[in-house]
């Protein structure tokens, strides 16, 4: 291939003749530039100073087409796009050629963008409204970092028009970034009813931060009151291959409009086409300290199989809310079709109420390579009475060879009425179903109790796995369940397994627990009342155990000091526990907490005092003070009892007679206590 003869790109502006005069900035046609390399892919420099007039502007729209020729005898040449007037027999048209017909490719000059902006109502157009700053953006190329300051208190439907798009841009890059946030001291709100309030359109590189100091506080509210098929972000995919990447959403309050309607998202990763619709490669996106409340699922992010969700994280996001009409309706986390995922350190809290199978984090088709880490997930609960009970985890990712790591997860307060078929709708903390394979379930804490009320016989399980499960390597978790049914025929499993022994890679050095007569361990197809009964069944457990935890209390399951899970796991690759303190390298806890603590005050107990006659003081004897940790008895610091005149006001100024409130005096030997009538305001006993 020789110059001459090599493939070449022709091209002007679309105003210029359609014709070939010559390839000088004083033609007016159609110049060229040969291919740069001799082999194909070839690639081309188009060079404006041969154009006609030598320069192109801002709009200025440039046309163009690529010829090749072959090397046969009689040499075939081919246009790509356009159609010749006449066909040529070498790349080196001449004007019998032209016009070319048909469609020619183009693109237009844009201009270019960088720097920050101000947007709000004082600002001139086009920065006087959101909408109107994206579509600034949107048409111009990015040659540096773009920041949109959000100045107003709120951007509503009243100056906005949503969803307010962000479109791809071919400056955008690790450098050029499009940043969306609150001015210093602002908090602002975005408002109105759409499918999606921010929607980025196959967008990349964008950070869109709450936060109006830089750290992690939430200072941007997203509420698209839109009650269906609806979410206030969209993170939208244009195909395989034209997912948004590299798109960051943290320090936002988001929510919808409706917690019942099925199709509302607090965030929603898929296509473009349609909320609910799954998209590929939307890659390395982080969803990081959000809080999210008042949607059917909390974060929903849905891929194909062709473009798996590449290096998603979810990290450190409040997915519920203490108000019941804010809540969570259905799933806090779900994810399908994924690699390289990372869930940590989310707290999903309080899904409660009439919707069925309520469940915290959601592990899909297609989920591999990633990790479910450090999450907290309570409160889910289903209060109808149809048979049905919150889920904590469920994963089934419908491959044998998963690689999943699920590690220091605490679940707990997971209830519902119940049912009798763990695969479906009874309450379960951790479920592994379908065909799913290659999943670590190391040093989770799992612990349910409180009151299915369903009067037919129901079941529930800390861990329950499915029969078509493999390749599981189980250690180090706490398994407790102490759910009180209504029926005695009904049973709280620590474990079910309806998994071979073949299934388990690993089972080892775990706690299970359950506290109520009736209930077992599942394996093996049959119950098994004691540990010793159940490790024939899994042929491993050898250094399992099955002892109270000794949490200190439902909620607050850290173990306290002397628990008999403390110290007696084994190290596996996850270095760190729930509260990133270091695990040992030898004897590590069982459970998501390496250290035990006493979190719970002193038991105290005593008589109470019988009426007495006038005096000095009164003493008491017995007052018994018991603590796991002991009990202090330095002065300054041993137990009080602290009193008053019952005509005296509730509170405390000093302990002196000369002020009103209560007083107090410390224990003496073996927590007596003597009441001083001298310290109380206006003593006339």
């Amino acid at each position: 291939m020789s110059s001459g003869t090599k493939p070449r790109v022709y091209y002007k502006k679309s105003g210029d003749n359609n014709t070939f005069v010559g390839n000088t900035s004083a033609d007016n046609g159609w110049k060229y530039v040969e291919a740069n390399g001799t082999s194909t892919p070839f690639d081309f420099t188009i060079d404006y100073s041969i154009i006609n007039g030598g320069s192109i502007g801002v709009g200025d729209v440039v046309q163009y087409f690529v010829v090749a020729q072959d090397n046969a005898p009689a040499q075939n040449v081919a246009i790509n796009s356009g159609t010749f007037a006449a066909q040529p027999t070498s790349v080196a048209l001449t004007s019998a050629a032209f016009p070319i017909g048909g469609t020619i490719n183009s693109y237009t000059i844009q201009a270019s963008i960088s720097g920050t902006f101000h947007v709000g109502t004082a600002q001139s157009a086009p920065y006087n409204t959101l909408t109107a700053a994206i579509a600034e953006v949107n048409s111009k190329v990015m040659n540096g970092a773009v920041t949109l300051l959000l100045d107003d208190a709120t951007y509503n439907s009243t100056s906005e028009t949503f969803p307010i798009t962000i479109a791809q841009n071919s400056g955008a890059s690790a450098t050029n970034i499009l940043t969306i946030k609150p001015n210093t001291s602002n908090t602002a709100t975005i408002t109105g009813s759409a499918s999606a309030l921010l929607k980025l359109n196959g967008a990349d590189y964008v950070i869109i931060d709450g936060s109006n100091s830089g750290g992690s506080t939430r200072d941007l509210t997203i509420n698209n009151t839109n009650t269906a098929s609806c979410t206030p972000v969209w993170i939208a995919s244009l195909g395989t291959g034209q997912g948004a990447t590299n798109v960051t959403l943290k320090n936002c309050t988001l929510s919808t409009g409706s917690t019942t309607a099925t199709t509302t998202y607090g965030v929603f990763t898929g296509a473009s086409s349609a909320v609910g619709t799954a998209g590929d490669d939307n890659d390395q996106l982080l969803i990081q300290n959000n809080a999210i409340n008042t949607a059917y699922y909390g974060v929903y992010a849905a891929a194909g199989s062709t473009g798996l969700l590449d290096g998603l994280q979810i990290l450190q996001n409040a997915i519920g809310s203490s108000v019941t009409a804010n809540q969570i309706g259905k799933a806090g986390i779900t994810v399908i079709q994924a690699t390289g995922a990372t869930i940590a350190q989310n707290e999903i809290f309080n899904i409660n109420g009439a919707v069925t199978n309520p469940q915290g984090i959601v592990i899909g088709t297609g989920v591999v390579s990633s990790s479910v880490s450090r999450n907290s997930i309570h409160g889910l609960f289903y209060n109808g009475t149809g048979g049905y009970g919150g889920k904590g985890i469920d994963i089934n990712t419908g491959t044998a060879s998963s690689a999943l790591t699920i590690s220091n997860n605490i679940l707990y307060d997971i209830l519902g009425d119940g049912w009798s078929t763990l695969s479906s709708d009874a309450i379960v903390g951790i479920r592994i179903l379908g065909s799913t394979g290659g999943v670590n379930l190391y040093y989770n804490t799992v612990n349910l109790s409180g009151n299915a009320p369903r009067t037919a016989a129901t079941v529930s399980a800390a861990l329950y796995i499915v029969s078509t499960a493999s390749s599981l390597n189980i250690r180090d978790n706490i398994l407790s369940n102490s759910i009180v049914n209504a029926t005695t025929s009904s049973k709280a499993y620590a474990i079910y397994s309806d998994a071979a022994s073949s299934a388990f890679t690993a089972i080892n050095y775990n706690d299970y627990y359950q506290r109520h007569p009736g209930s077992a361990r599942y394996i093996g197809a049959a119950d098994k009342a004691t540990l010793s009964a159940r490790q024939p069944g899994t042929t491993q457990d050898a250094n399992s155990i099955s002892a109270d935890p000794l949490v200190n209390s439902a909620t607050s399951l850290k173990p306290q000091l002397g628990s008999p899970v403390l110290a007696t796991g084994t190290p596996v690759s996850v270095t760190v526990d729930y509260d990133n303190n270091s695990r040992s390298g030898s004897t590590p806890s069982m459970g998501a907490y390496e250290n035990g603590a006493d979190v719970v005050g002193p038991v105290v107990t005593y008589t109470a005092l019988s009426n007495a006659l006038v005096a000095t003081s009164r003493t008491f004897s017995n007052v018994a003070a018991t603590d796991i940790s002991g009990i202090n008895g330095s002065s300054g610091t041993r137990p009080r009892v602290y009193y008053k005149k019952g005509n005296l006001f509730n509170e405390w100024n000093d302990n002196t007679s000369s002020t009103q409130g209560w007083k107090w005096v410390e224990a003496m030997a073996r927590h007596r206590h003597s009441t001083s009538r001298s310290t109380i305001r206006s003593c006339h006993w």
